[in-house]
């Protein structure tokens, strides 16, 4: 699994979660430096959903909010891709976010996948 670290960062779990982009702003104590900072806090994640078949890998990419987990927004719908196409998990999840934005990339995947899991990997029956 160590190769799947440099090629799809998205192989984390994730629940509950939910989102919104804030500013905070300050002004400095110190005088000479009484310039407003604005500090980013990120209150939204965009995440992969999906479910590995035999047949097809289902992806939906969606923008959770965390201060409003019925809310969601869908930056990618949901996509059927045959799993028999695509040699690896990761060429088929590659091949759906090729046309998304830098912005709109998913730090974090959710999939359910088929298969005996032995030392944290799944091992499926028919698909690579």
């Amino acid at each position: 699994m160590d190769h799947l670290k440099d090629t799809w960062p998205i192989l984390a779990a994730a629940a509950g979660l939910a989102a919104a982009t804030v500013y905070v702003t300050s002004k400095s104590s110190n005088s000479a430096e009484n310039k407003e900072q604005e500090e980013h806090v990120r209150l939204f994640e965009n995440v992969v959903i999906g479910d590995v078949g035999g047949t097809n890998v289902r992806l939906e990419l969606i923008r959770l909010y965390h201060d409003s987990p019925e809310h969601k927004h869908i930056l990618k719908p949901l996509t059927k891709i045959k799993s028999q196409e695509y040699p690896t998990f990761i060429a088929a999840m590659q091949e759906f976010l090729k046309d998304v934005s830098p912005e709109n990339k998913p730090k974090i995947g959710v999939v359910g996948i088929a298969g005996a899991v032995q030392k944290n990997t799944v091992f499926t029956v028919n698909i690579p």
